[in-house]
């Protein structure tokens, strides 16, 4: 018995900093997880108000750019064509033990009648991707 006395002890100072690292390592994935969805939103603002701008007749990278930074991020990319807007963002992460993280984004809009439906048909041979237009 003499040899046990205070096992418990380093067992649960073990245990306790096992917890406490688990702790910091879900808490350092959640961050991430929230960074992620803030890219994504911001970057599907600013595609919606860039496509806004354009069918405004206003300059649809400089709204979209302005949301952007509105929502913490920084606007990478902008690429206008008929209409449509892509844009890229980027949004930087708290620091996360010791390094800060940038999270990409990247969003889509524009007018319905120029935005292409993919339709997925899957044919007794496979997979087969048909592409038409609204309506159709």
């Amino acid at each position: 018995m003499g040899r046990d006395r205070g096992a418990a002890s380093i067992y649960a100072v073990v245990a306790m900093a096992a917890l406490l690292l688990i702790t910091g390592v879900v808490g350092s994935a959640i961050e991430l997880a929230r960074a992620q969805h803030q890219a994504a939103a911001a970057a599907d603002l600013a595609a919606l108000a860039g496509a806004g701008a354009a069918r405004g007749g206003f300059e649809p990278c400089v709204a979209a750019s302005r949301i952007a930074q509105a929502n913490a991020a920084r606007l990478t990319s902008c690429d206008v064509s008929q209409g449509v807007v892509e844009v890229r963002v980027e949004v930087r992460s708290p620091p996360l033990w010791g390094k800060t993280w940038t999270i990409p984004g990247r969003a889509r809009a524009g007018p319905a009648a120029s935005v292409a439906y993919s339709v997925i048909r899957v044919a007794s041979t496979g997979n087969a991707f048909a592409r038409r237009g609204p309506g159709g």
